[in-house]
């Protein structure tokens, strides 16, 4: 709902830290299609339970065409289990 809002479109700074968000909620995040986000440059998802187990919810054309509409200066996904799947994100 948040990166759906097109009031959004102007937050340079999102701290999401200690929500329950999944690998499809990441995705949401920074879809173009999906997400408002224009101006944002600092997101942080510290310990928001995204796994990388999760990712069978995502599928191969969500991730090809799911390339962030804004450009990040700062990115925290510390004390997630992402491993491999973060290698792909980025």
């Amino acid at each position: 709902m948040l990166a759906s809002n097109t009031r959004s479109r102007l937050l340079q700074k999102l701290d999401l830290s200690c929500n329950p968000i999944s690998v499809l909620g990441l995705l949401h995040l920074i879809n173009p299609r999906l997400s408002e986000f224009k101006s944002l440059r600092s997101l942080v998802l510290y310990q928001c339970d995204i796994d990388q187990s999760q990712t069978y919810m995502i599928s191969n054309d969500r991730l090809e065409h799911g390339k962030c509409p804004f450009r990040l200066s700062r990115l925290n996904l510390s004390h997630n289990k992402l491993s491999h799947f973060l290698n792909y994100v980025i």
